[in-house]
């Protein structure tokens, strides 16, 4: 039998019969990967490999920070809103008892 062959065939033995069926449509199987460890790596590899991880912490480094920033000016505009907030109160009830004294009169 040769590979890529689709082949049944029948062999007699001692009134046993024995198939044998080999099957190229069958898909093959995807070498297996090889693993590359850190200390396998030629210098140019790992100095590409290390700018490449040092570029993103920089990258994460900023976003964090920008985030803290962010995160600053939420806190100080709800500090703002919640004074502009209270103060809006304040008039709101102040016209409610305006409203009030000229529902009595």
């Amino acid at each position: 039998m040769e590979e890529g062959d689709h082949v049944a065939r029948f062999e007699n033995s001692k009134d046993t019969v024995q198939l044998a069926i080999y099957n190229s449509l069958e898909p093959e199987r995807p070498p297996a990967r090889r693993r590359t460890s850190w200390t396998n790596l030629e210098g140019k590899e790992r100095d590409r490999l290390n700018d490449t991880v040092a570029e993103l912490n920089g990258v994460i480094r900023e976003k964090d920070s920008s985030i803290k920033e962010l995160e600053k000016k939420l806190e100080k505009a709800d500090a703002e809103g919640n004074d502009t907030r209270r103060e809006f109160e304040l008039k709101l009830s102040a016209l409610e008892a305006k409203i009030m004294e000229a529902q009595k009169t």
